[in-house]
Order: C-alpha cells, then sequence, then structure tokens
C-alpha cells in the first residue's frame, strides 16, 4: 500500500458511517454503471479511466420524512467496524506508528444523503431538521469510537475532518456550523 511504500508514521482508523442500505445495481454498460449506494442515493461512474468524479442523480433522503423513517439506520452498531480493523491497529502498533481514530464531522457525510443544495437550504429554512442530522451523526462518530476501544483498541489521537470549503474560502459560515 502506499502507506507502506512511503513508510507513513500514521495509521487512521475508522468505521462506516453511512445508512448502510443494500447497494443496488440499476444499469450497467462497458462505460458507465448507475447503482444506489449505502445512503440510498443514486449515482453514475464511469467505468474507464480514472479522471471521472461520480456523478449524484438523486439523493436518498429526499425530506425530513425520509429522514425520519431512515433515521435509526444512522446508529451505532458492530457491523460498522470492518471485519480487518482490529487487524489494522495492531499491525500499526507492531510498527510503532501513530494510531488515530479517524472519522468525517457531520457536513460531508450529511450531504451525500440529502444532496448540497438541499442541505444549504435546510440549514437556513429548517435547521433543526439539520442539527438533527448532525446530532445523529455525532452519536454514530462517539459509537464508532467507542466500539472500538470496546475491542481493546487505544488511540495516540483523532483525525475529524469536515470538507466545508473550498480554496477561497468555507461554503458556509463557521458560526452557522457551529450552532448546528
Amino acid at each position: 500500500s502506499p502507506h507502506d511504500y512511503f513508510g507513513c508514521e500514521i495509521a487512521r482508523l475508522g468505521g462506516d458511517y453511512t445508512l448502510q442500505l443494500p447497494v443496488e445495481n440499476i444499469e450497467e454498460t462497458e462505460r458507465y454503471r448507475i447503482y444506489r449506494d449505502t445512503n440510498g442515493a443514486t449515482r453514475k461512474e464511469i467505468s474507464e479511466g480514472d479522471d471521472w468524479t461520480p456523478h449524484y442523480l438523486a439523493y436518498g433522503i429526499e425530506s425530513r420524512q425520509d429522514w425520519q423513517r431512515l433515521k435509526g439506520r444512522a446508529a451505532y452498531n458492530e457491523s460498522r467496524l470492518p471485519a480487518s480493523c482490529l487487524a489494522a491497529y495492531q499491525r500499526a502498533r507492531q510498527r510503532q506508528q501513530f494510531v488515530a481514530f479517524s472519522a468525517h464531522a457531520c457536513f460531508h457525510p450529511t450531504w451525500q444523503k440529502i444532496g448540497m443544495v438541499k442541505l444549504f437550504c435546510a440549514m437556513l429554512e429548517d435547521p433543526d431538521w439539520i442539527a438533527d442530522m448532525f446530532s445523529a451523526h455525532t452519536d454514530l462518530i462517539i459509537g464508532l469510537y467507542e466500539g472500538m476501544r470496546a475491542q481493546g483498541m487505544e488511540f495516540d489521537g483523532a483525525f475529524i475532518a469536515d470538507d466545508l470549503a473550498y480554496r477561497e474560502a468555507p461554503m458556509i459560515s463557521p458560526q452557522l456550523y457551529h450552532d448546528l
């Protein structure tokens, strides 16, 4: 792996924070694949070349009612920890690496469930809904951390990232993010 090849000193370990819906192929040709992902989003991926960004055609959550129906799927369960996680932890310890608990914070995983436009609008028009989604995701991250600790994993630090900006500035105000 690149981490082994370049001698990376940090091992980042995390889990699955999708809605764990079954993946469903909708259409597949030699050139592309359209499928429903583990968040219920319909996506299109080009099969050839490596310069294609997957395209979202629809999202699994279109409304607050959809969220209420699917919210229970955002809870922690042991299947969210990869089977290889404990072995990866043990390898990292043998190599004397810095072991970090790793997860995405709330913004990125939420837009993957409802779409960026809907997220931006709801942050202003229905902030209680988004705060509920962020809260459920936060509880899931805590559950992942506690689940890994229950398996005997100890961490030297945490890497909790979120994709909130592009080149010039954040996409939303830091205060709005903080409030939600």
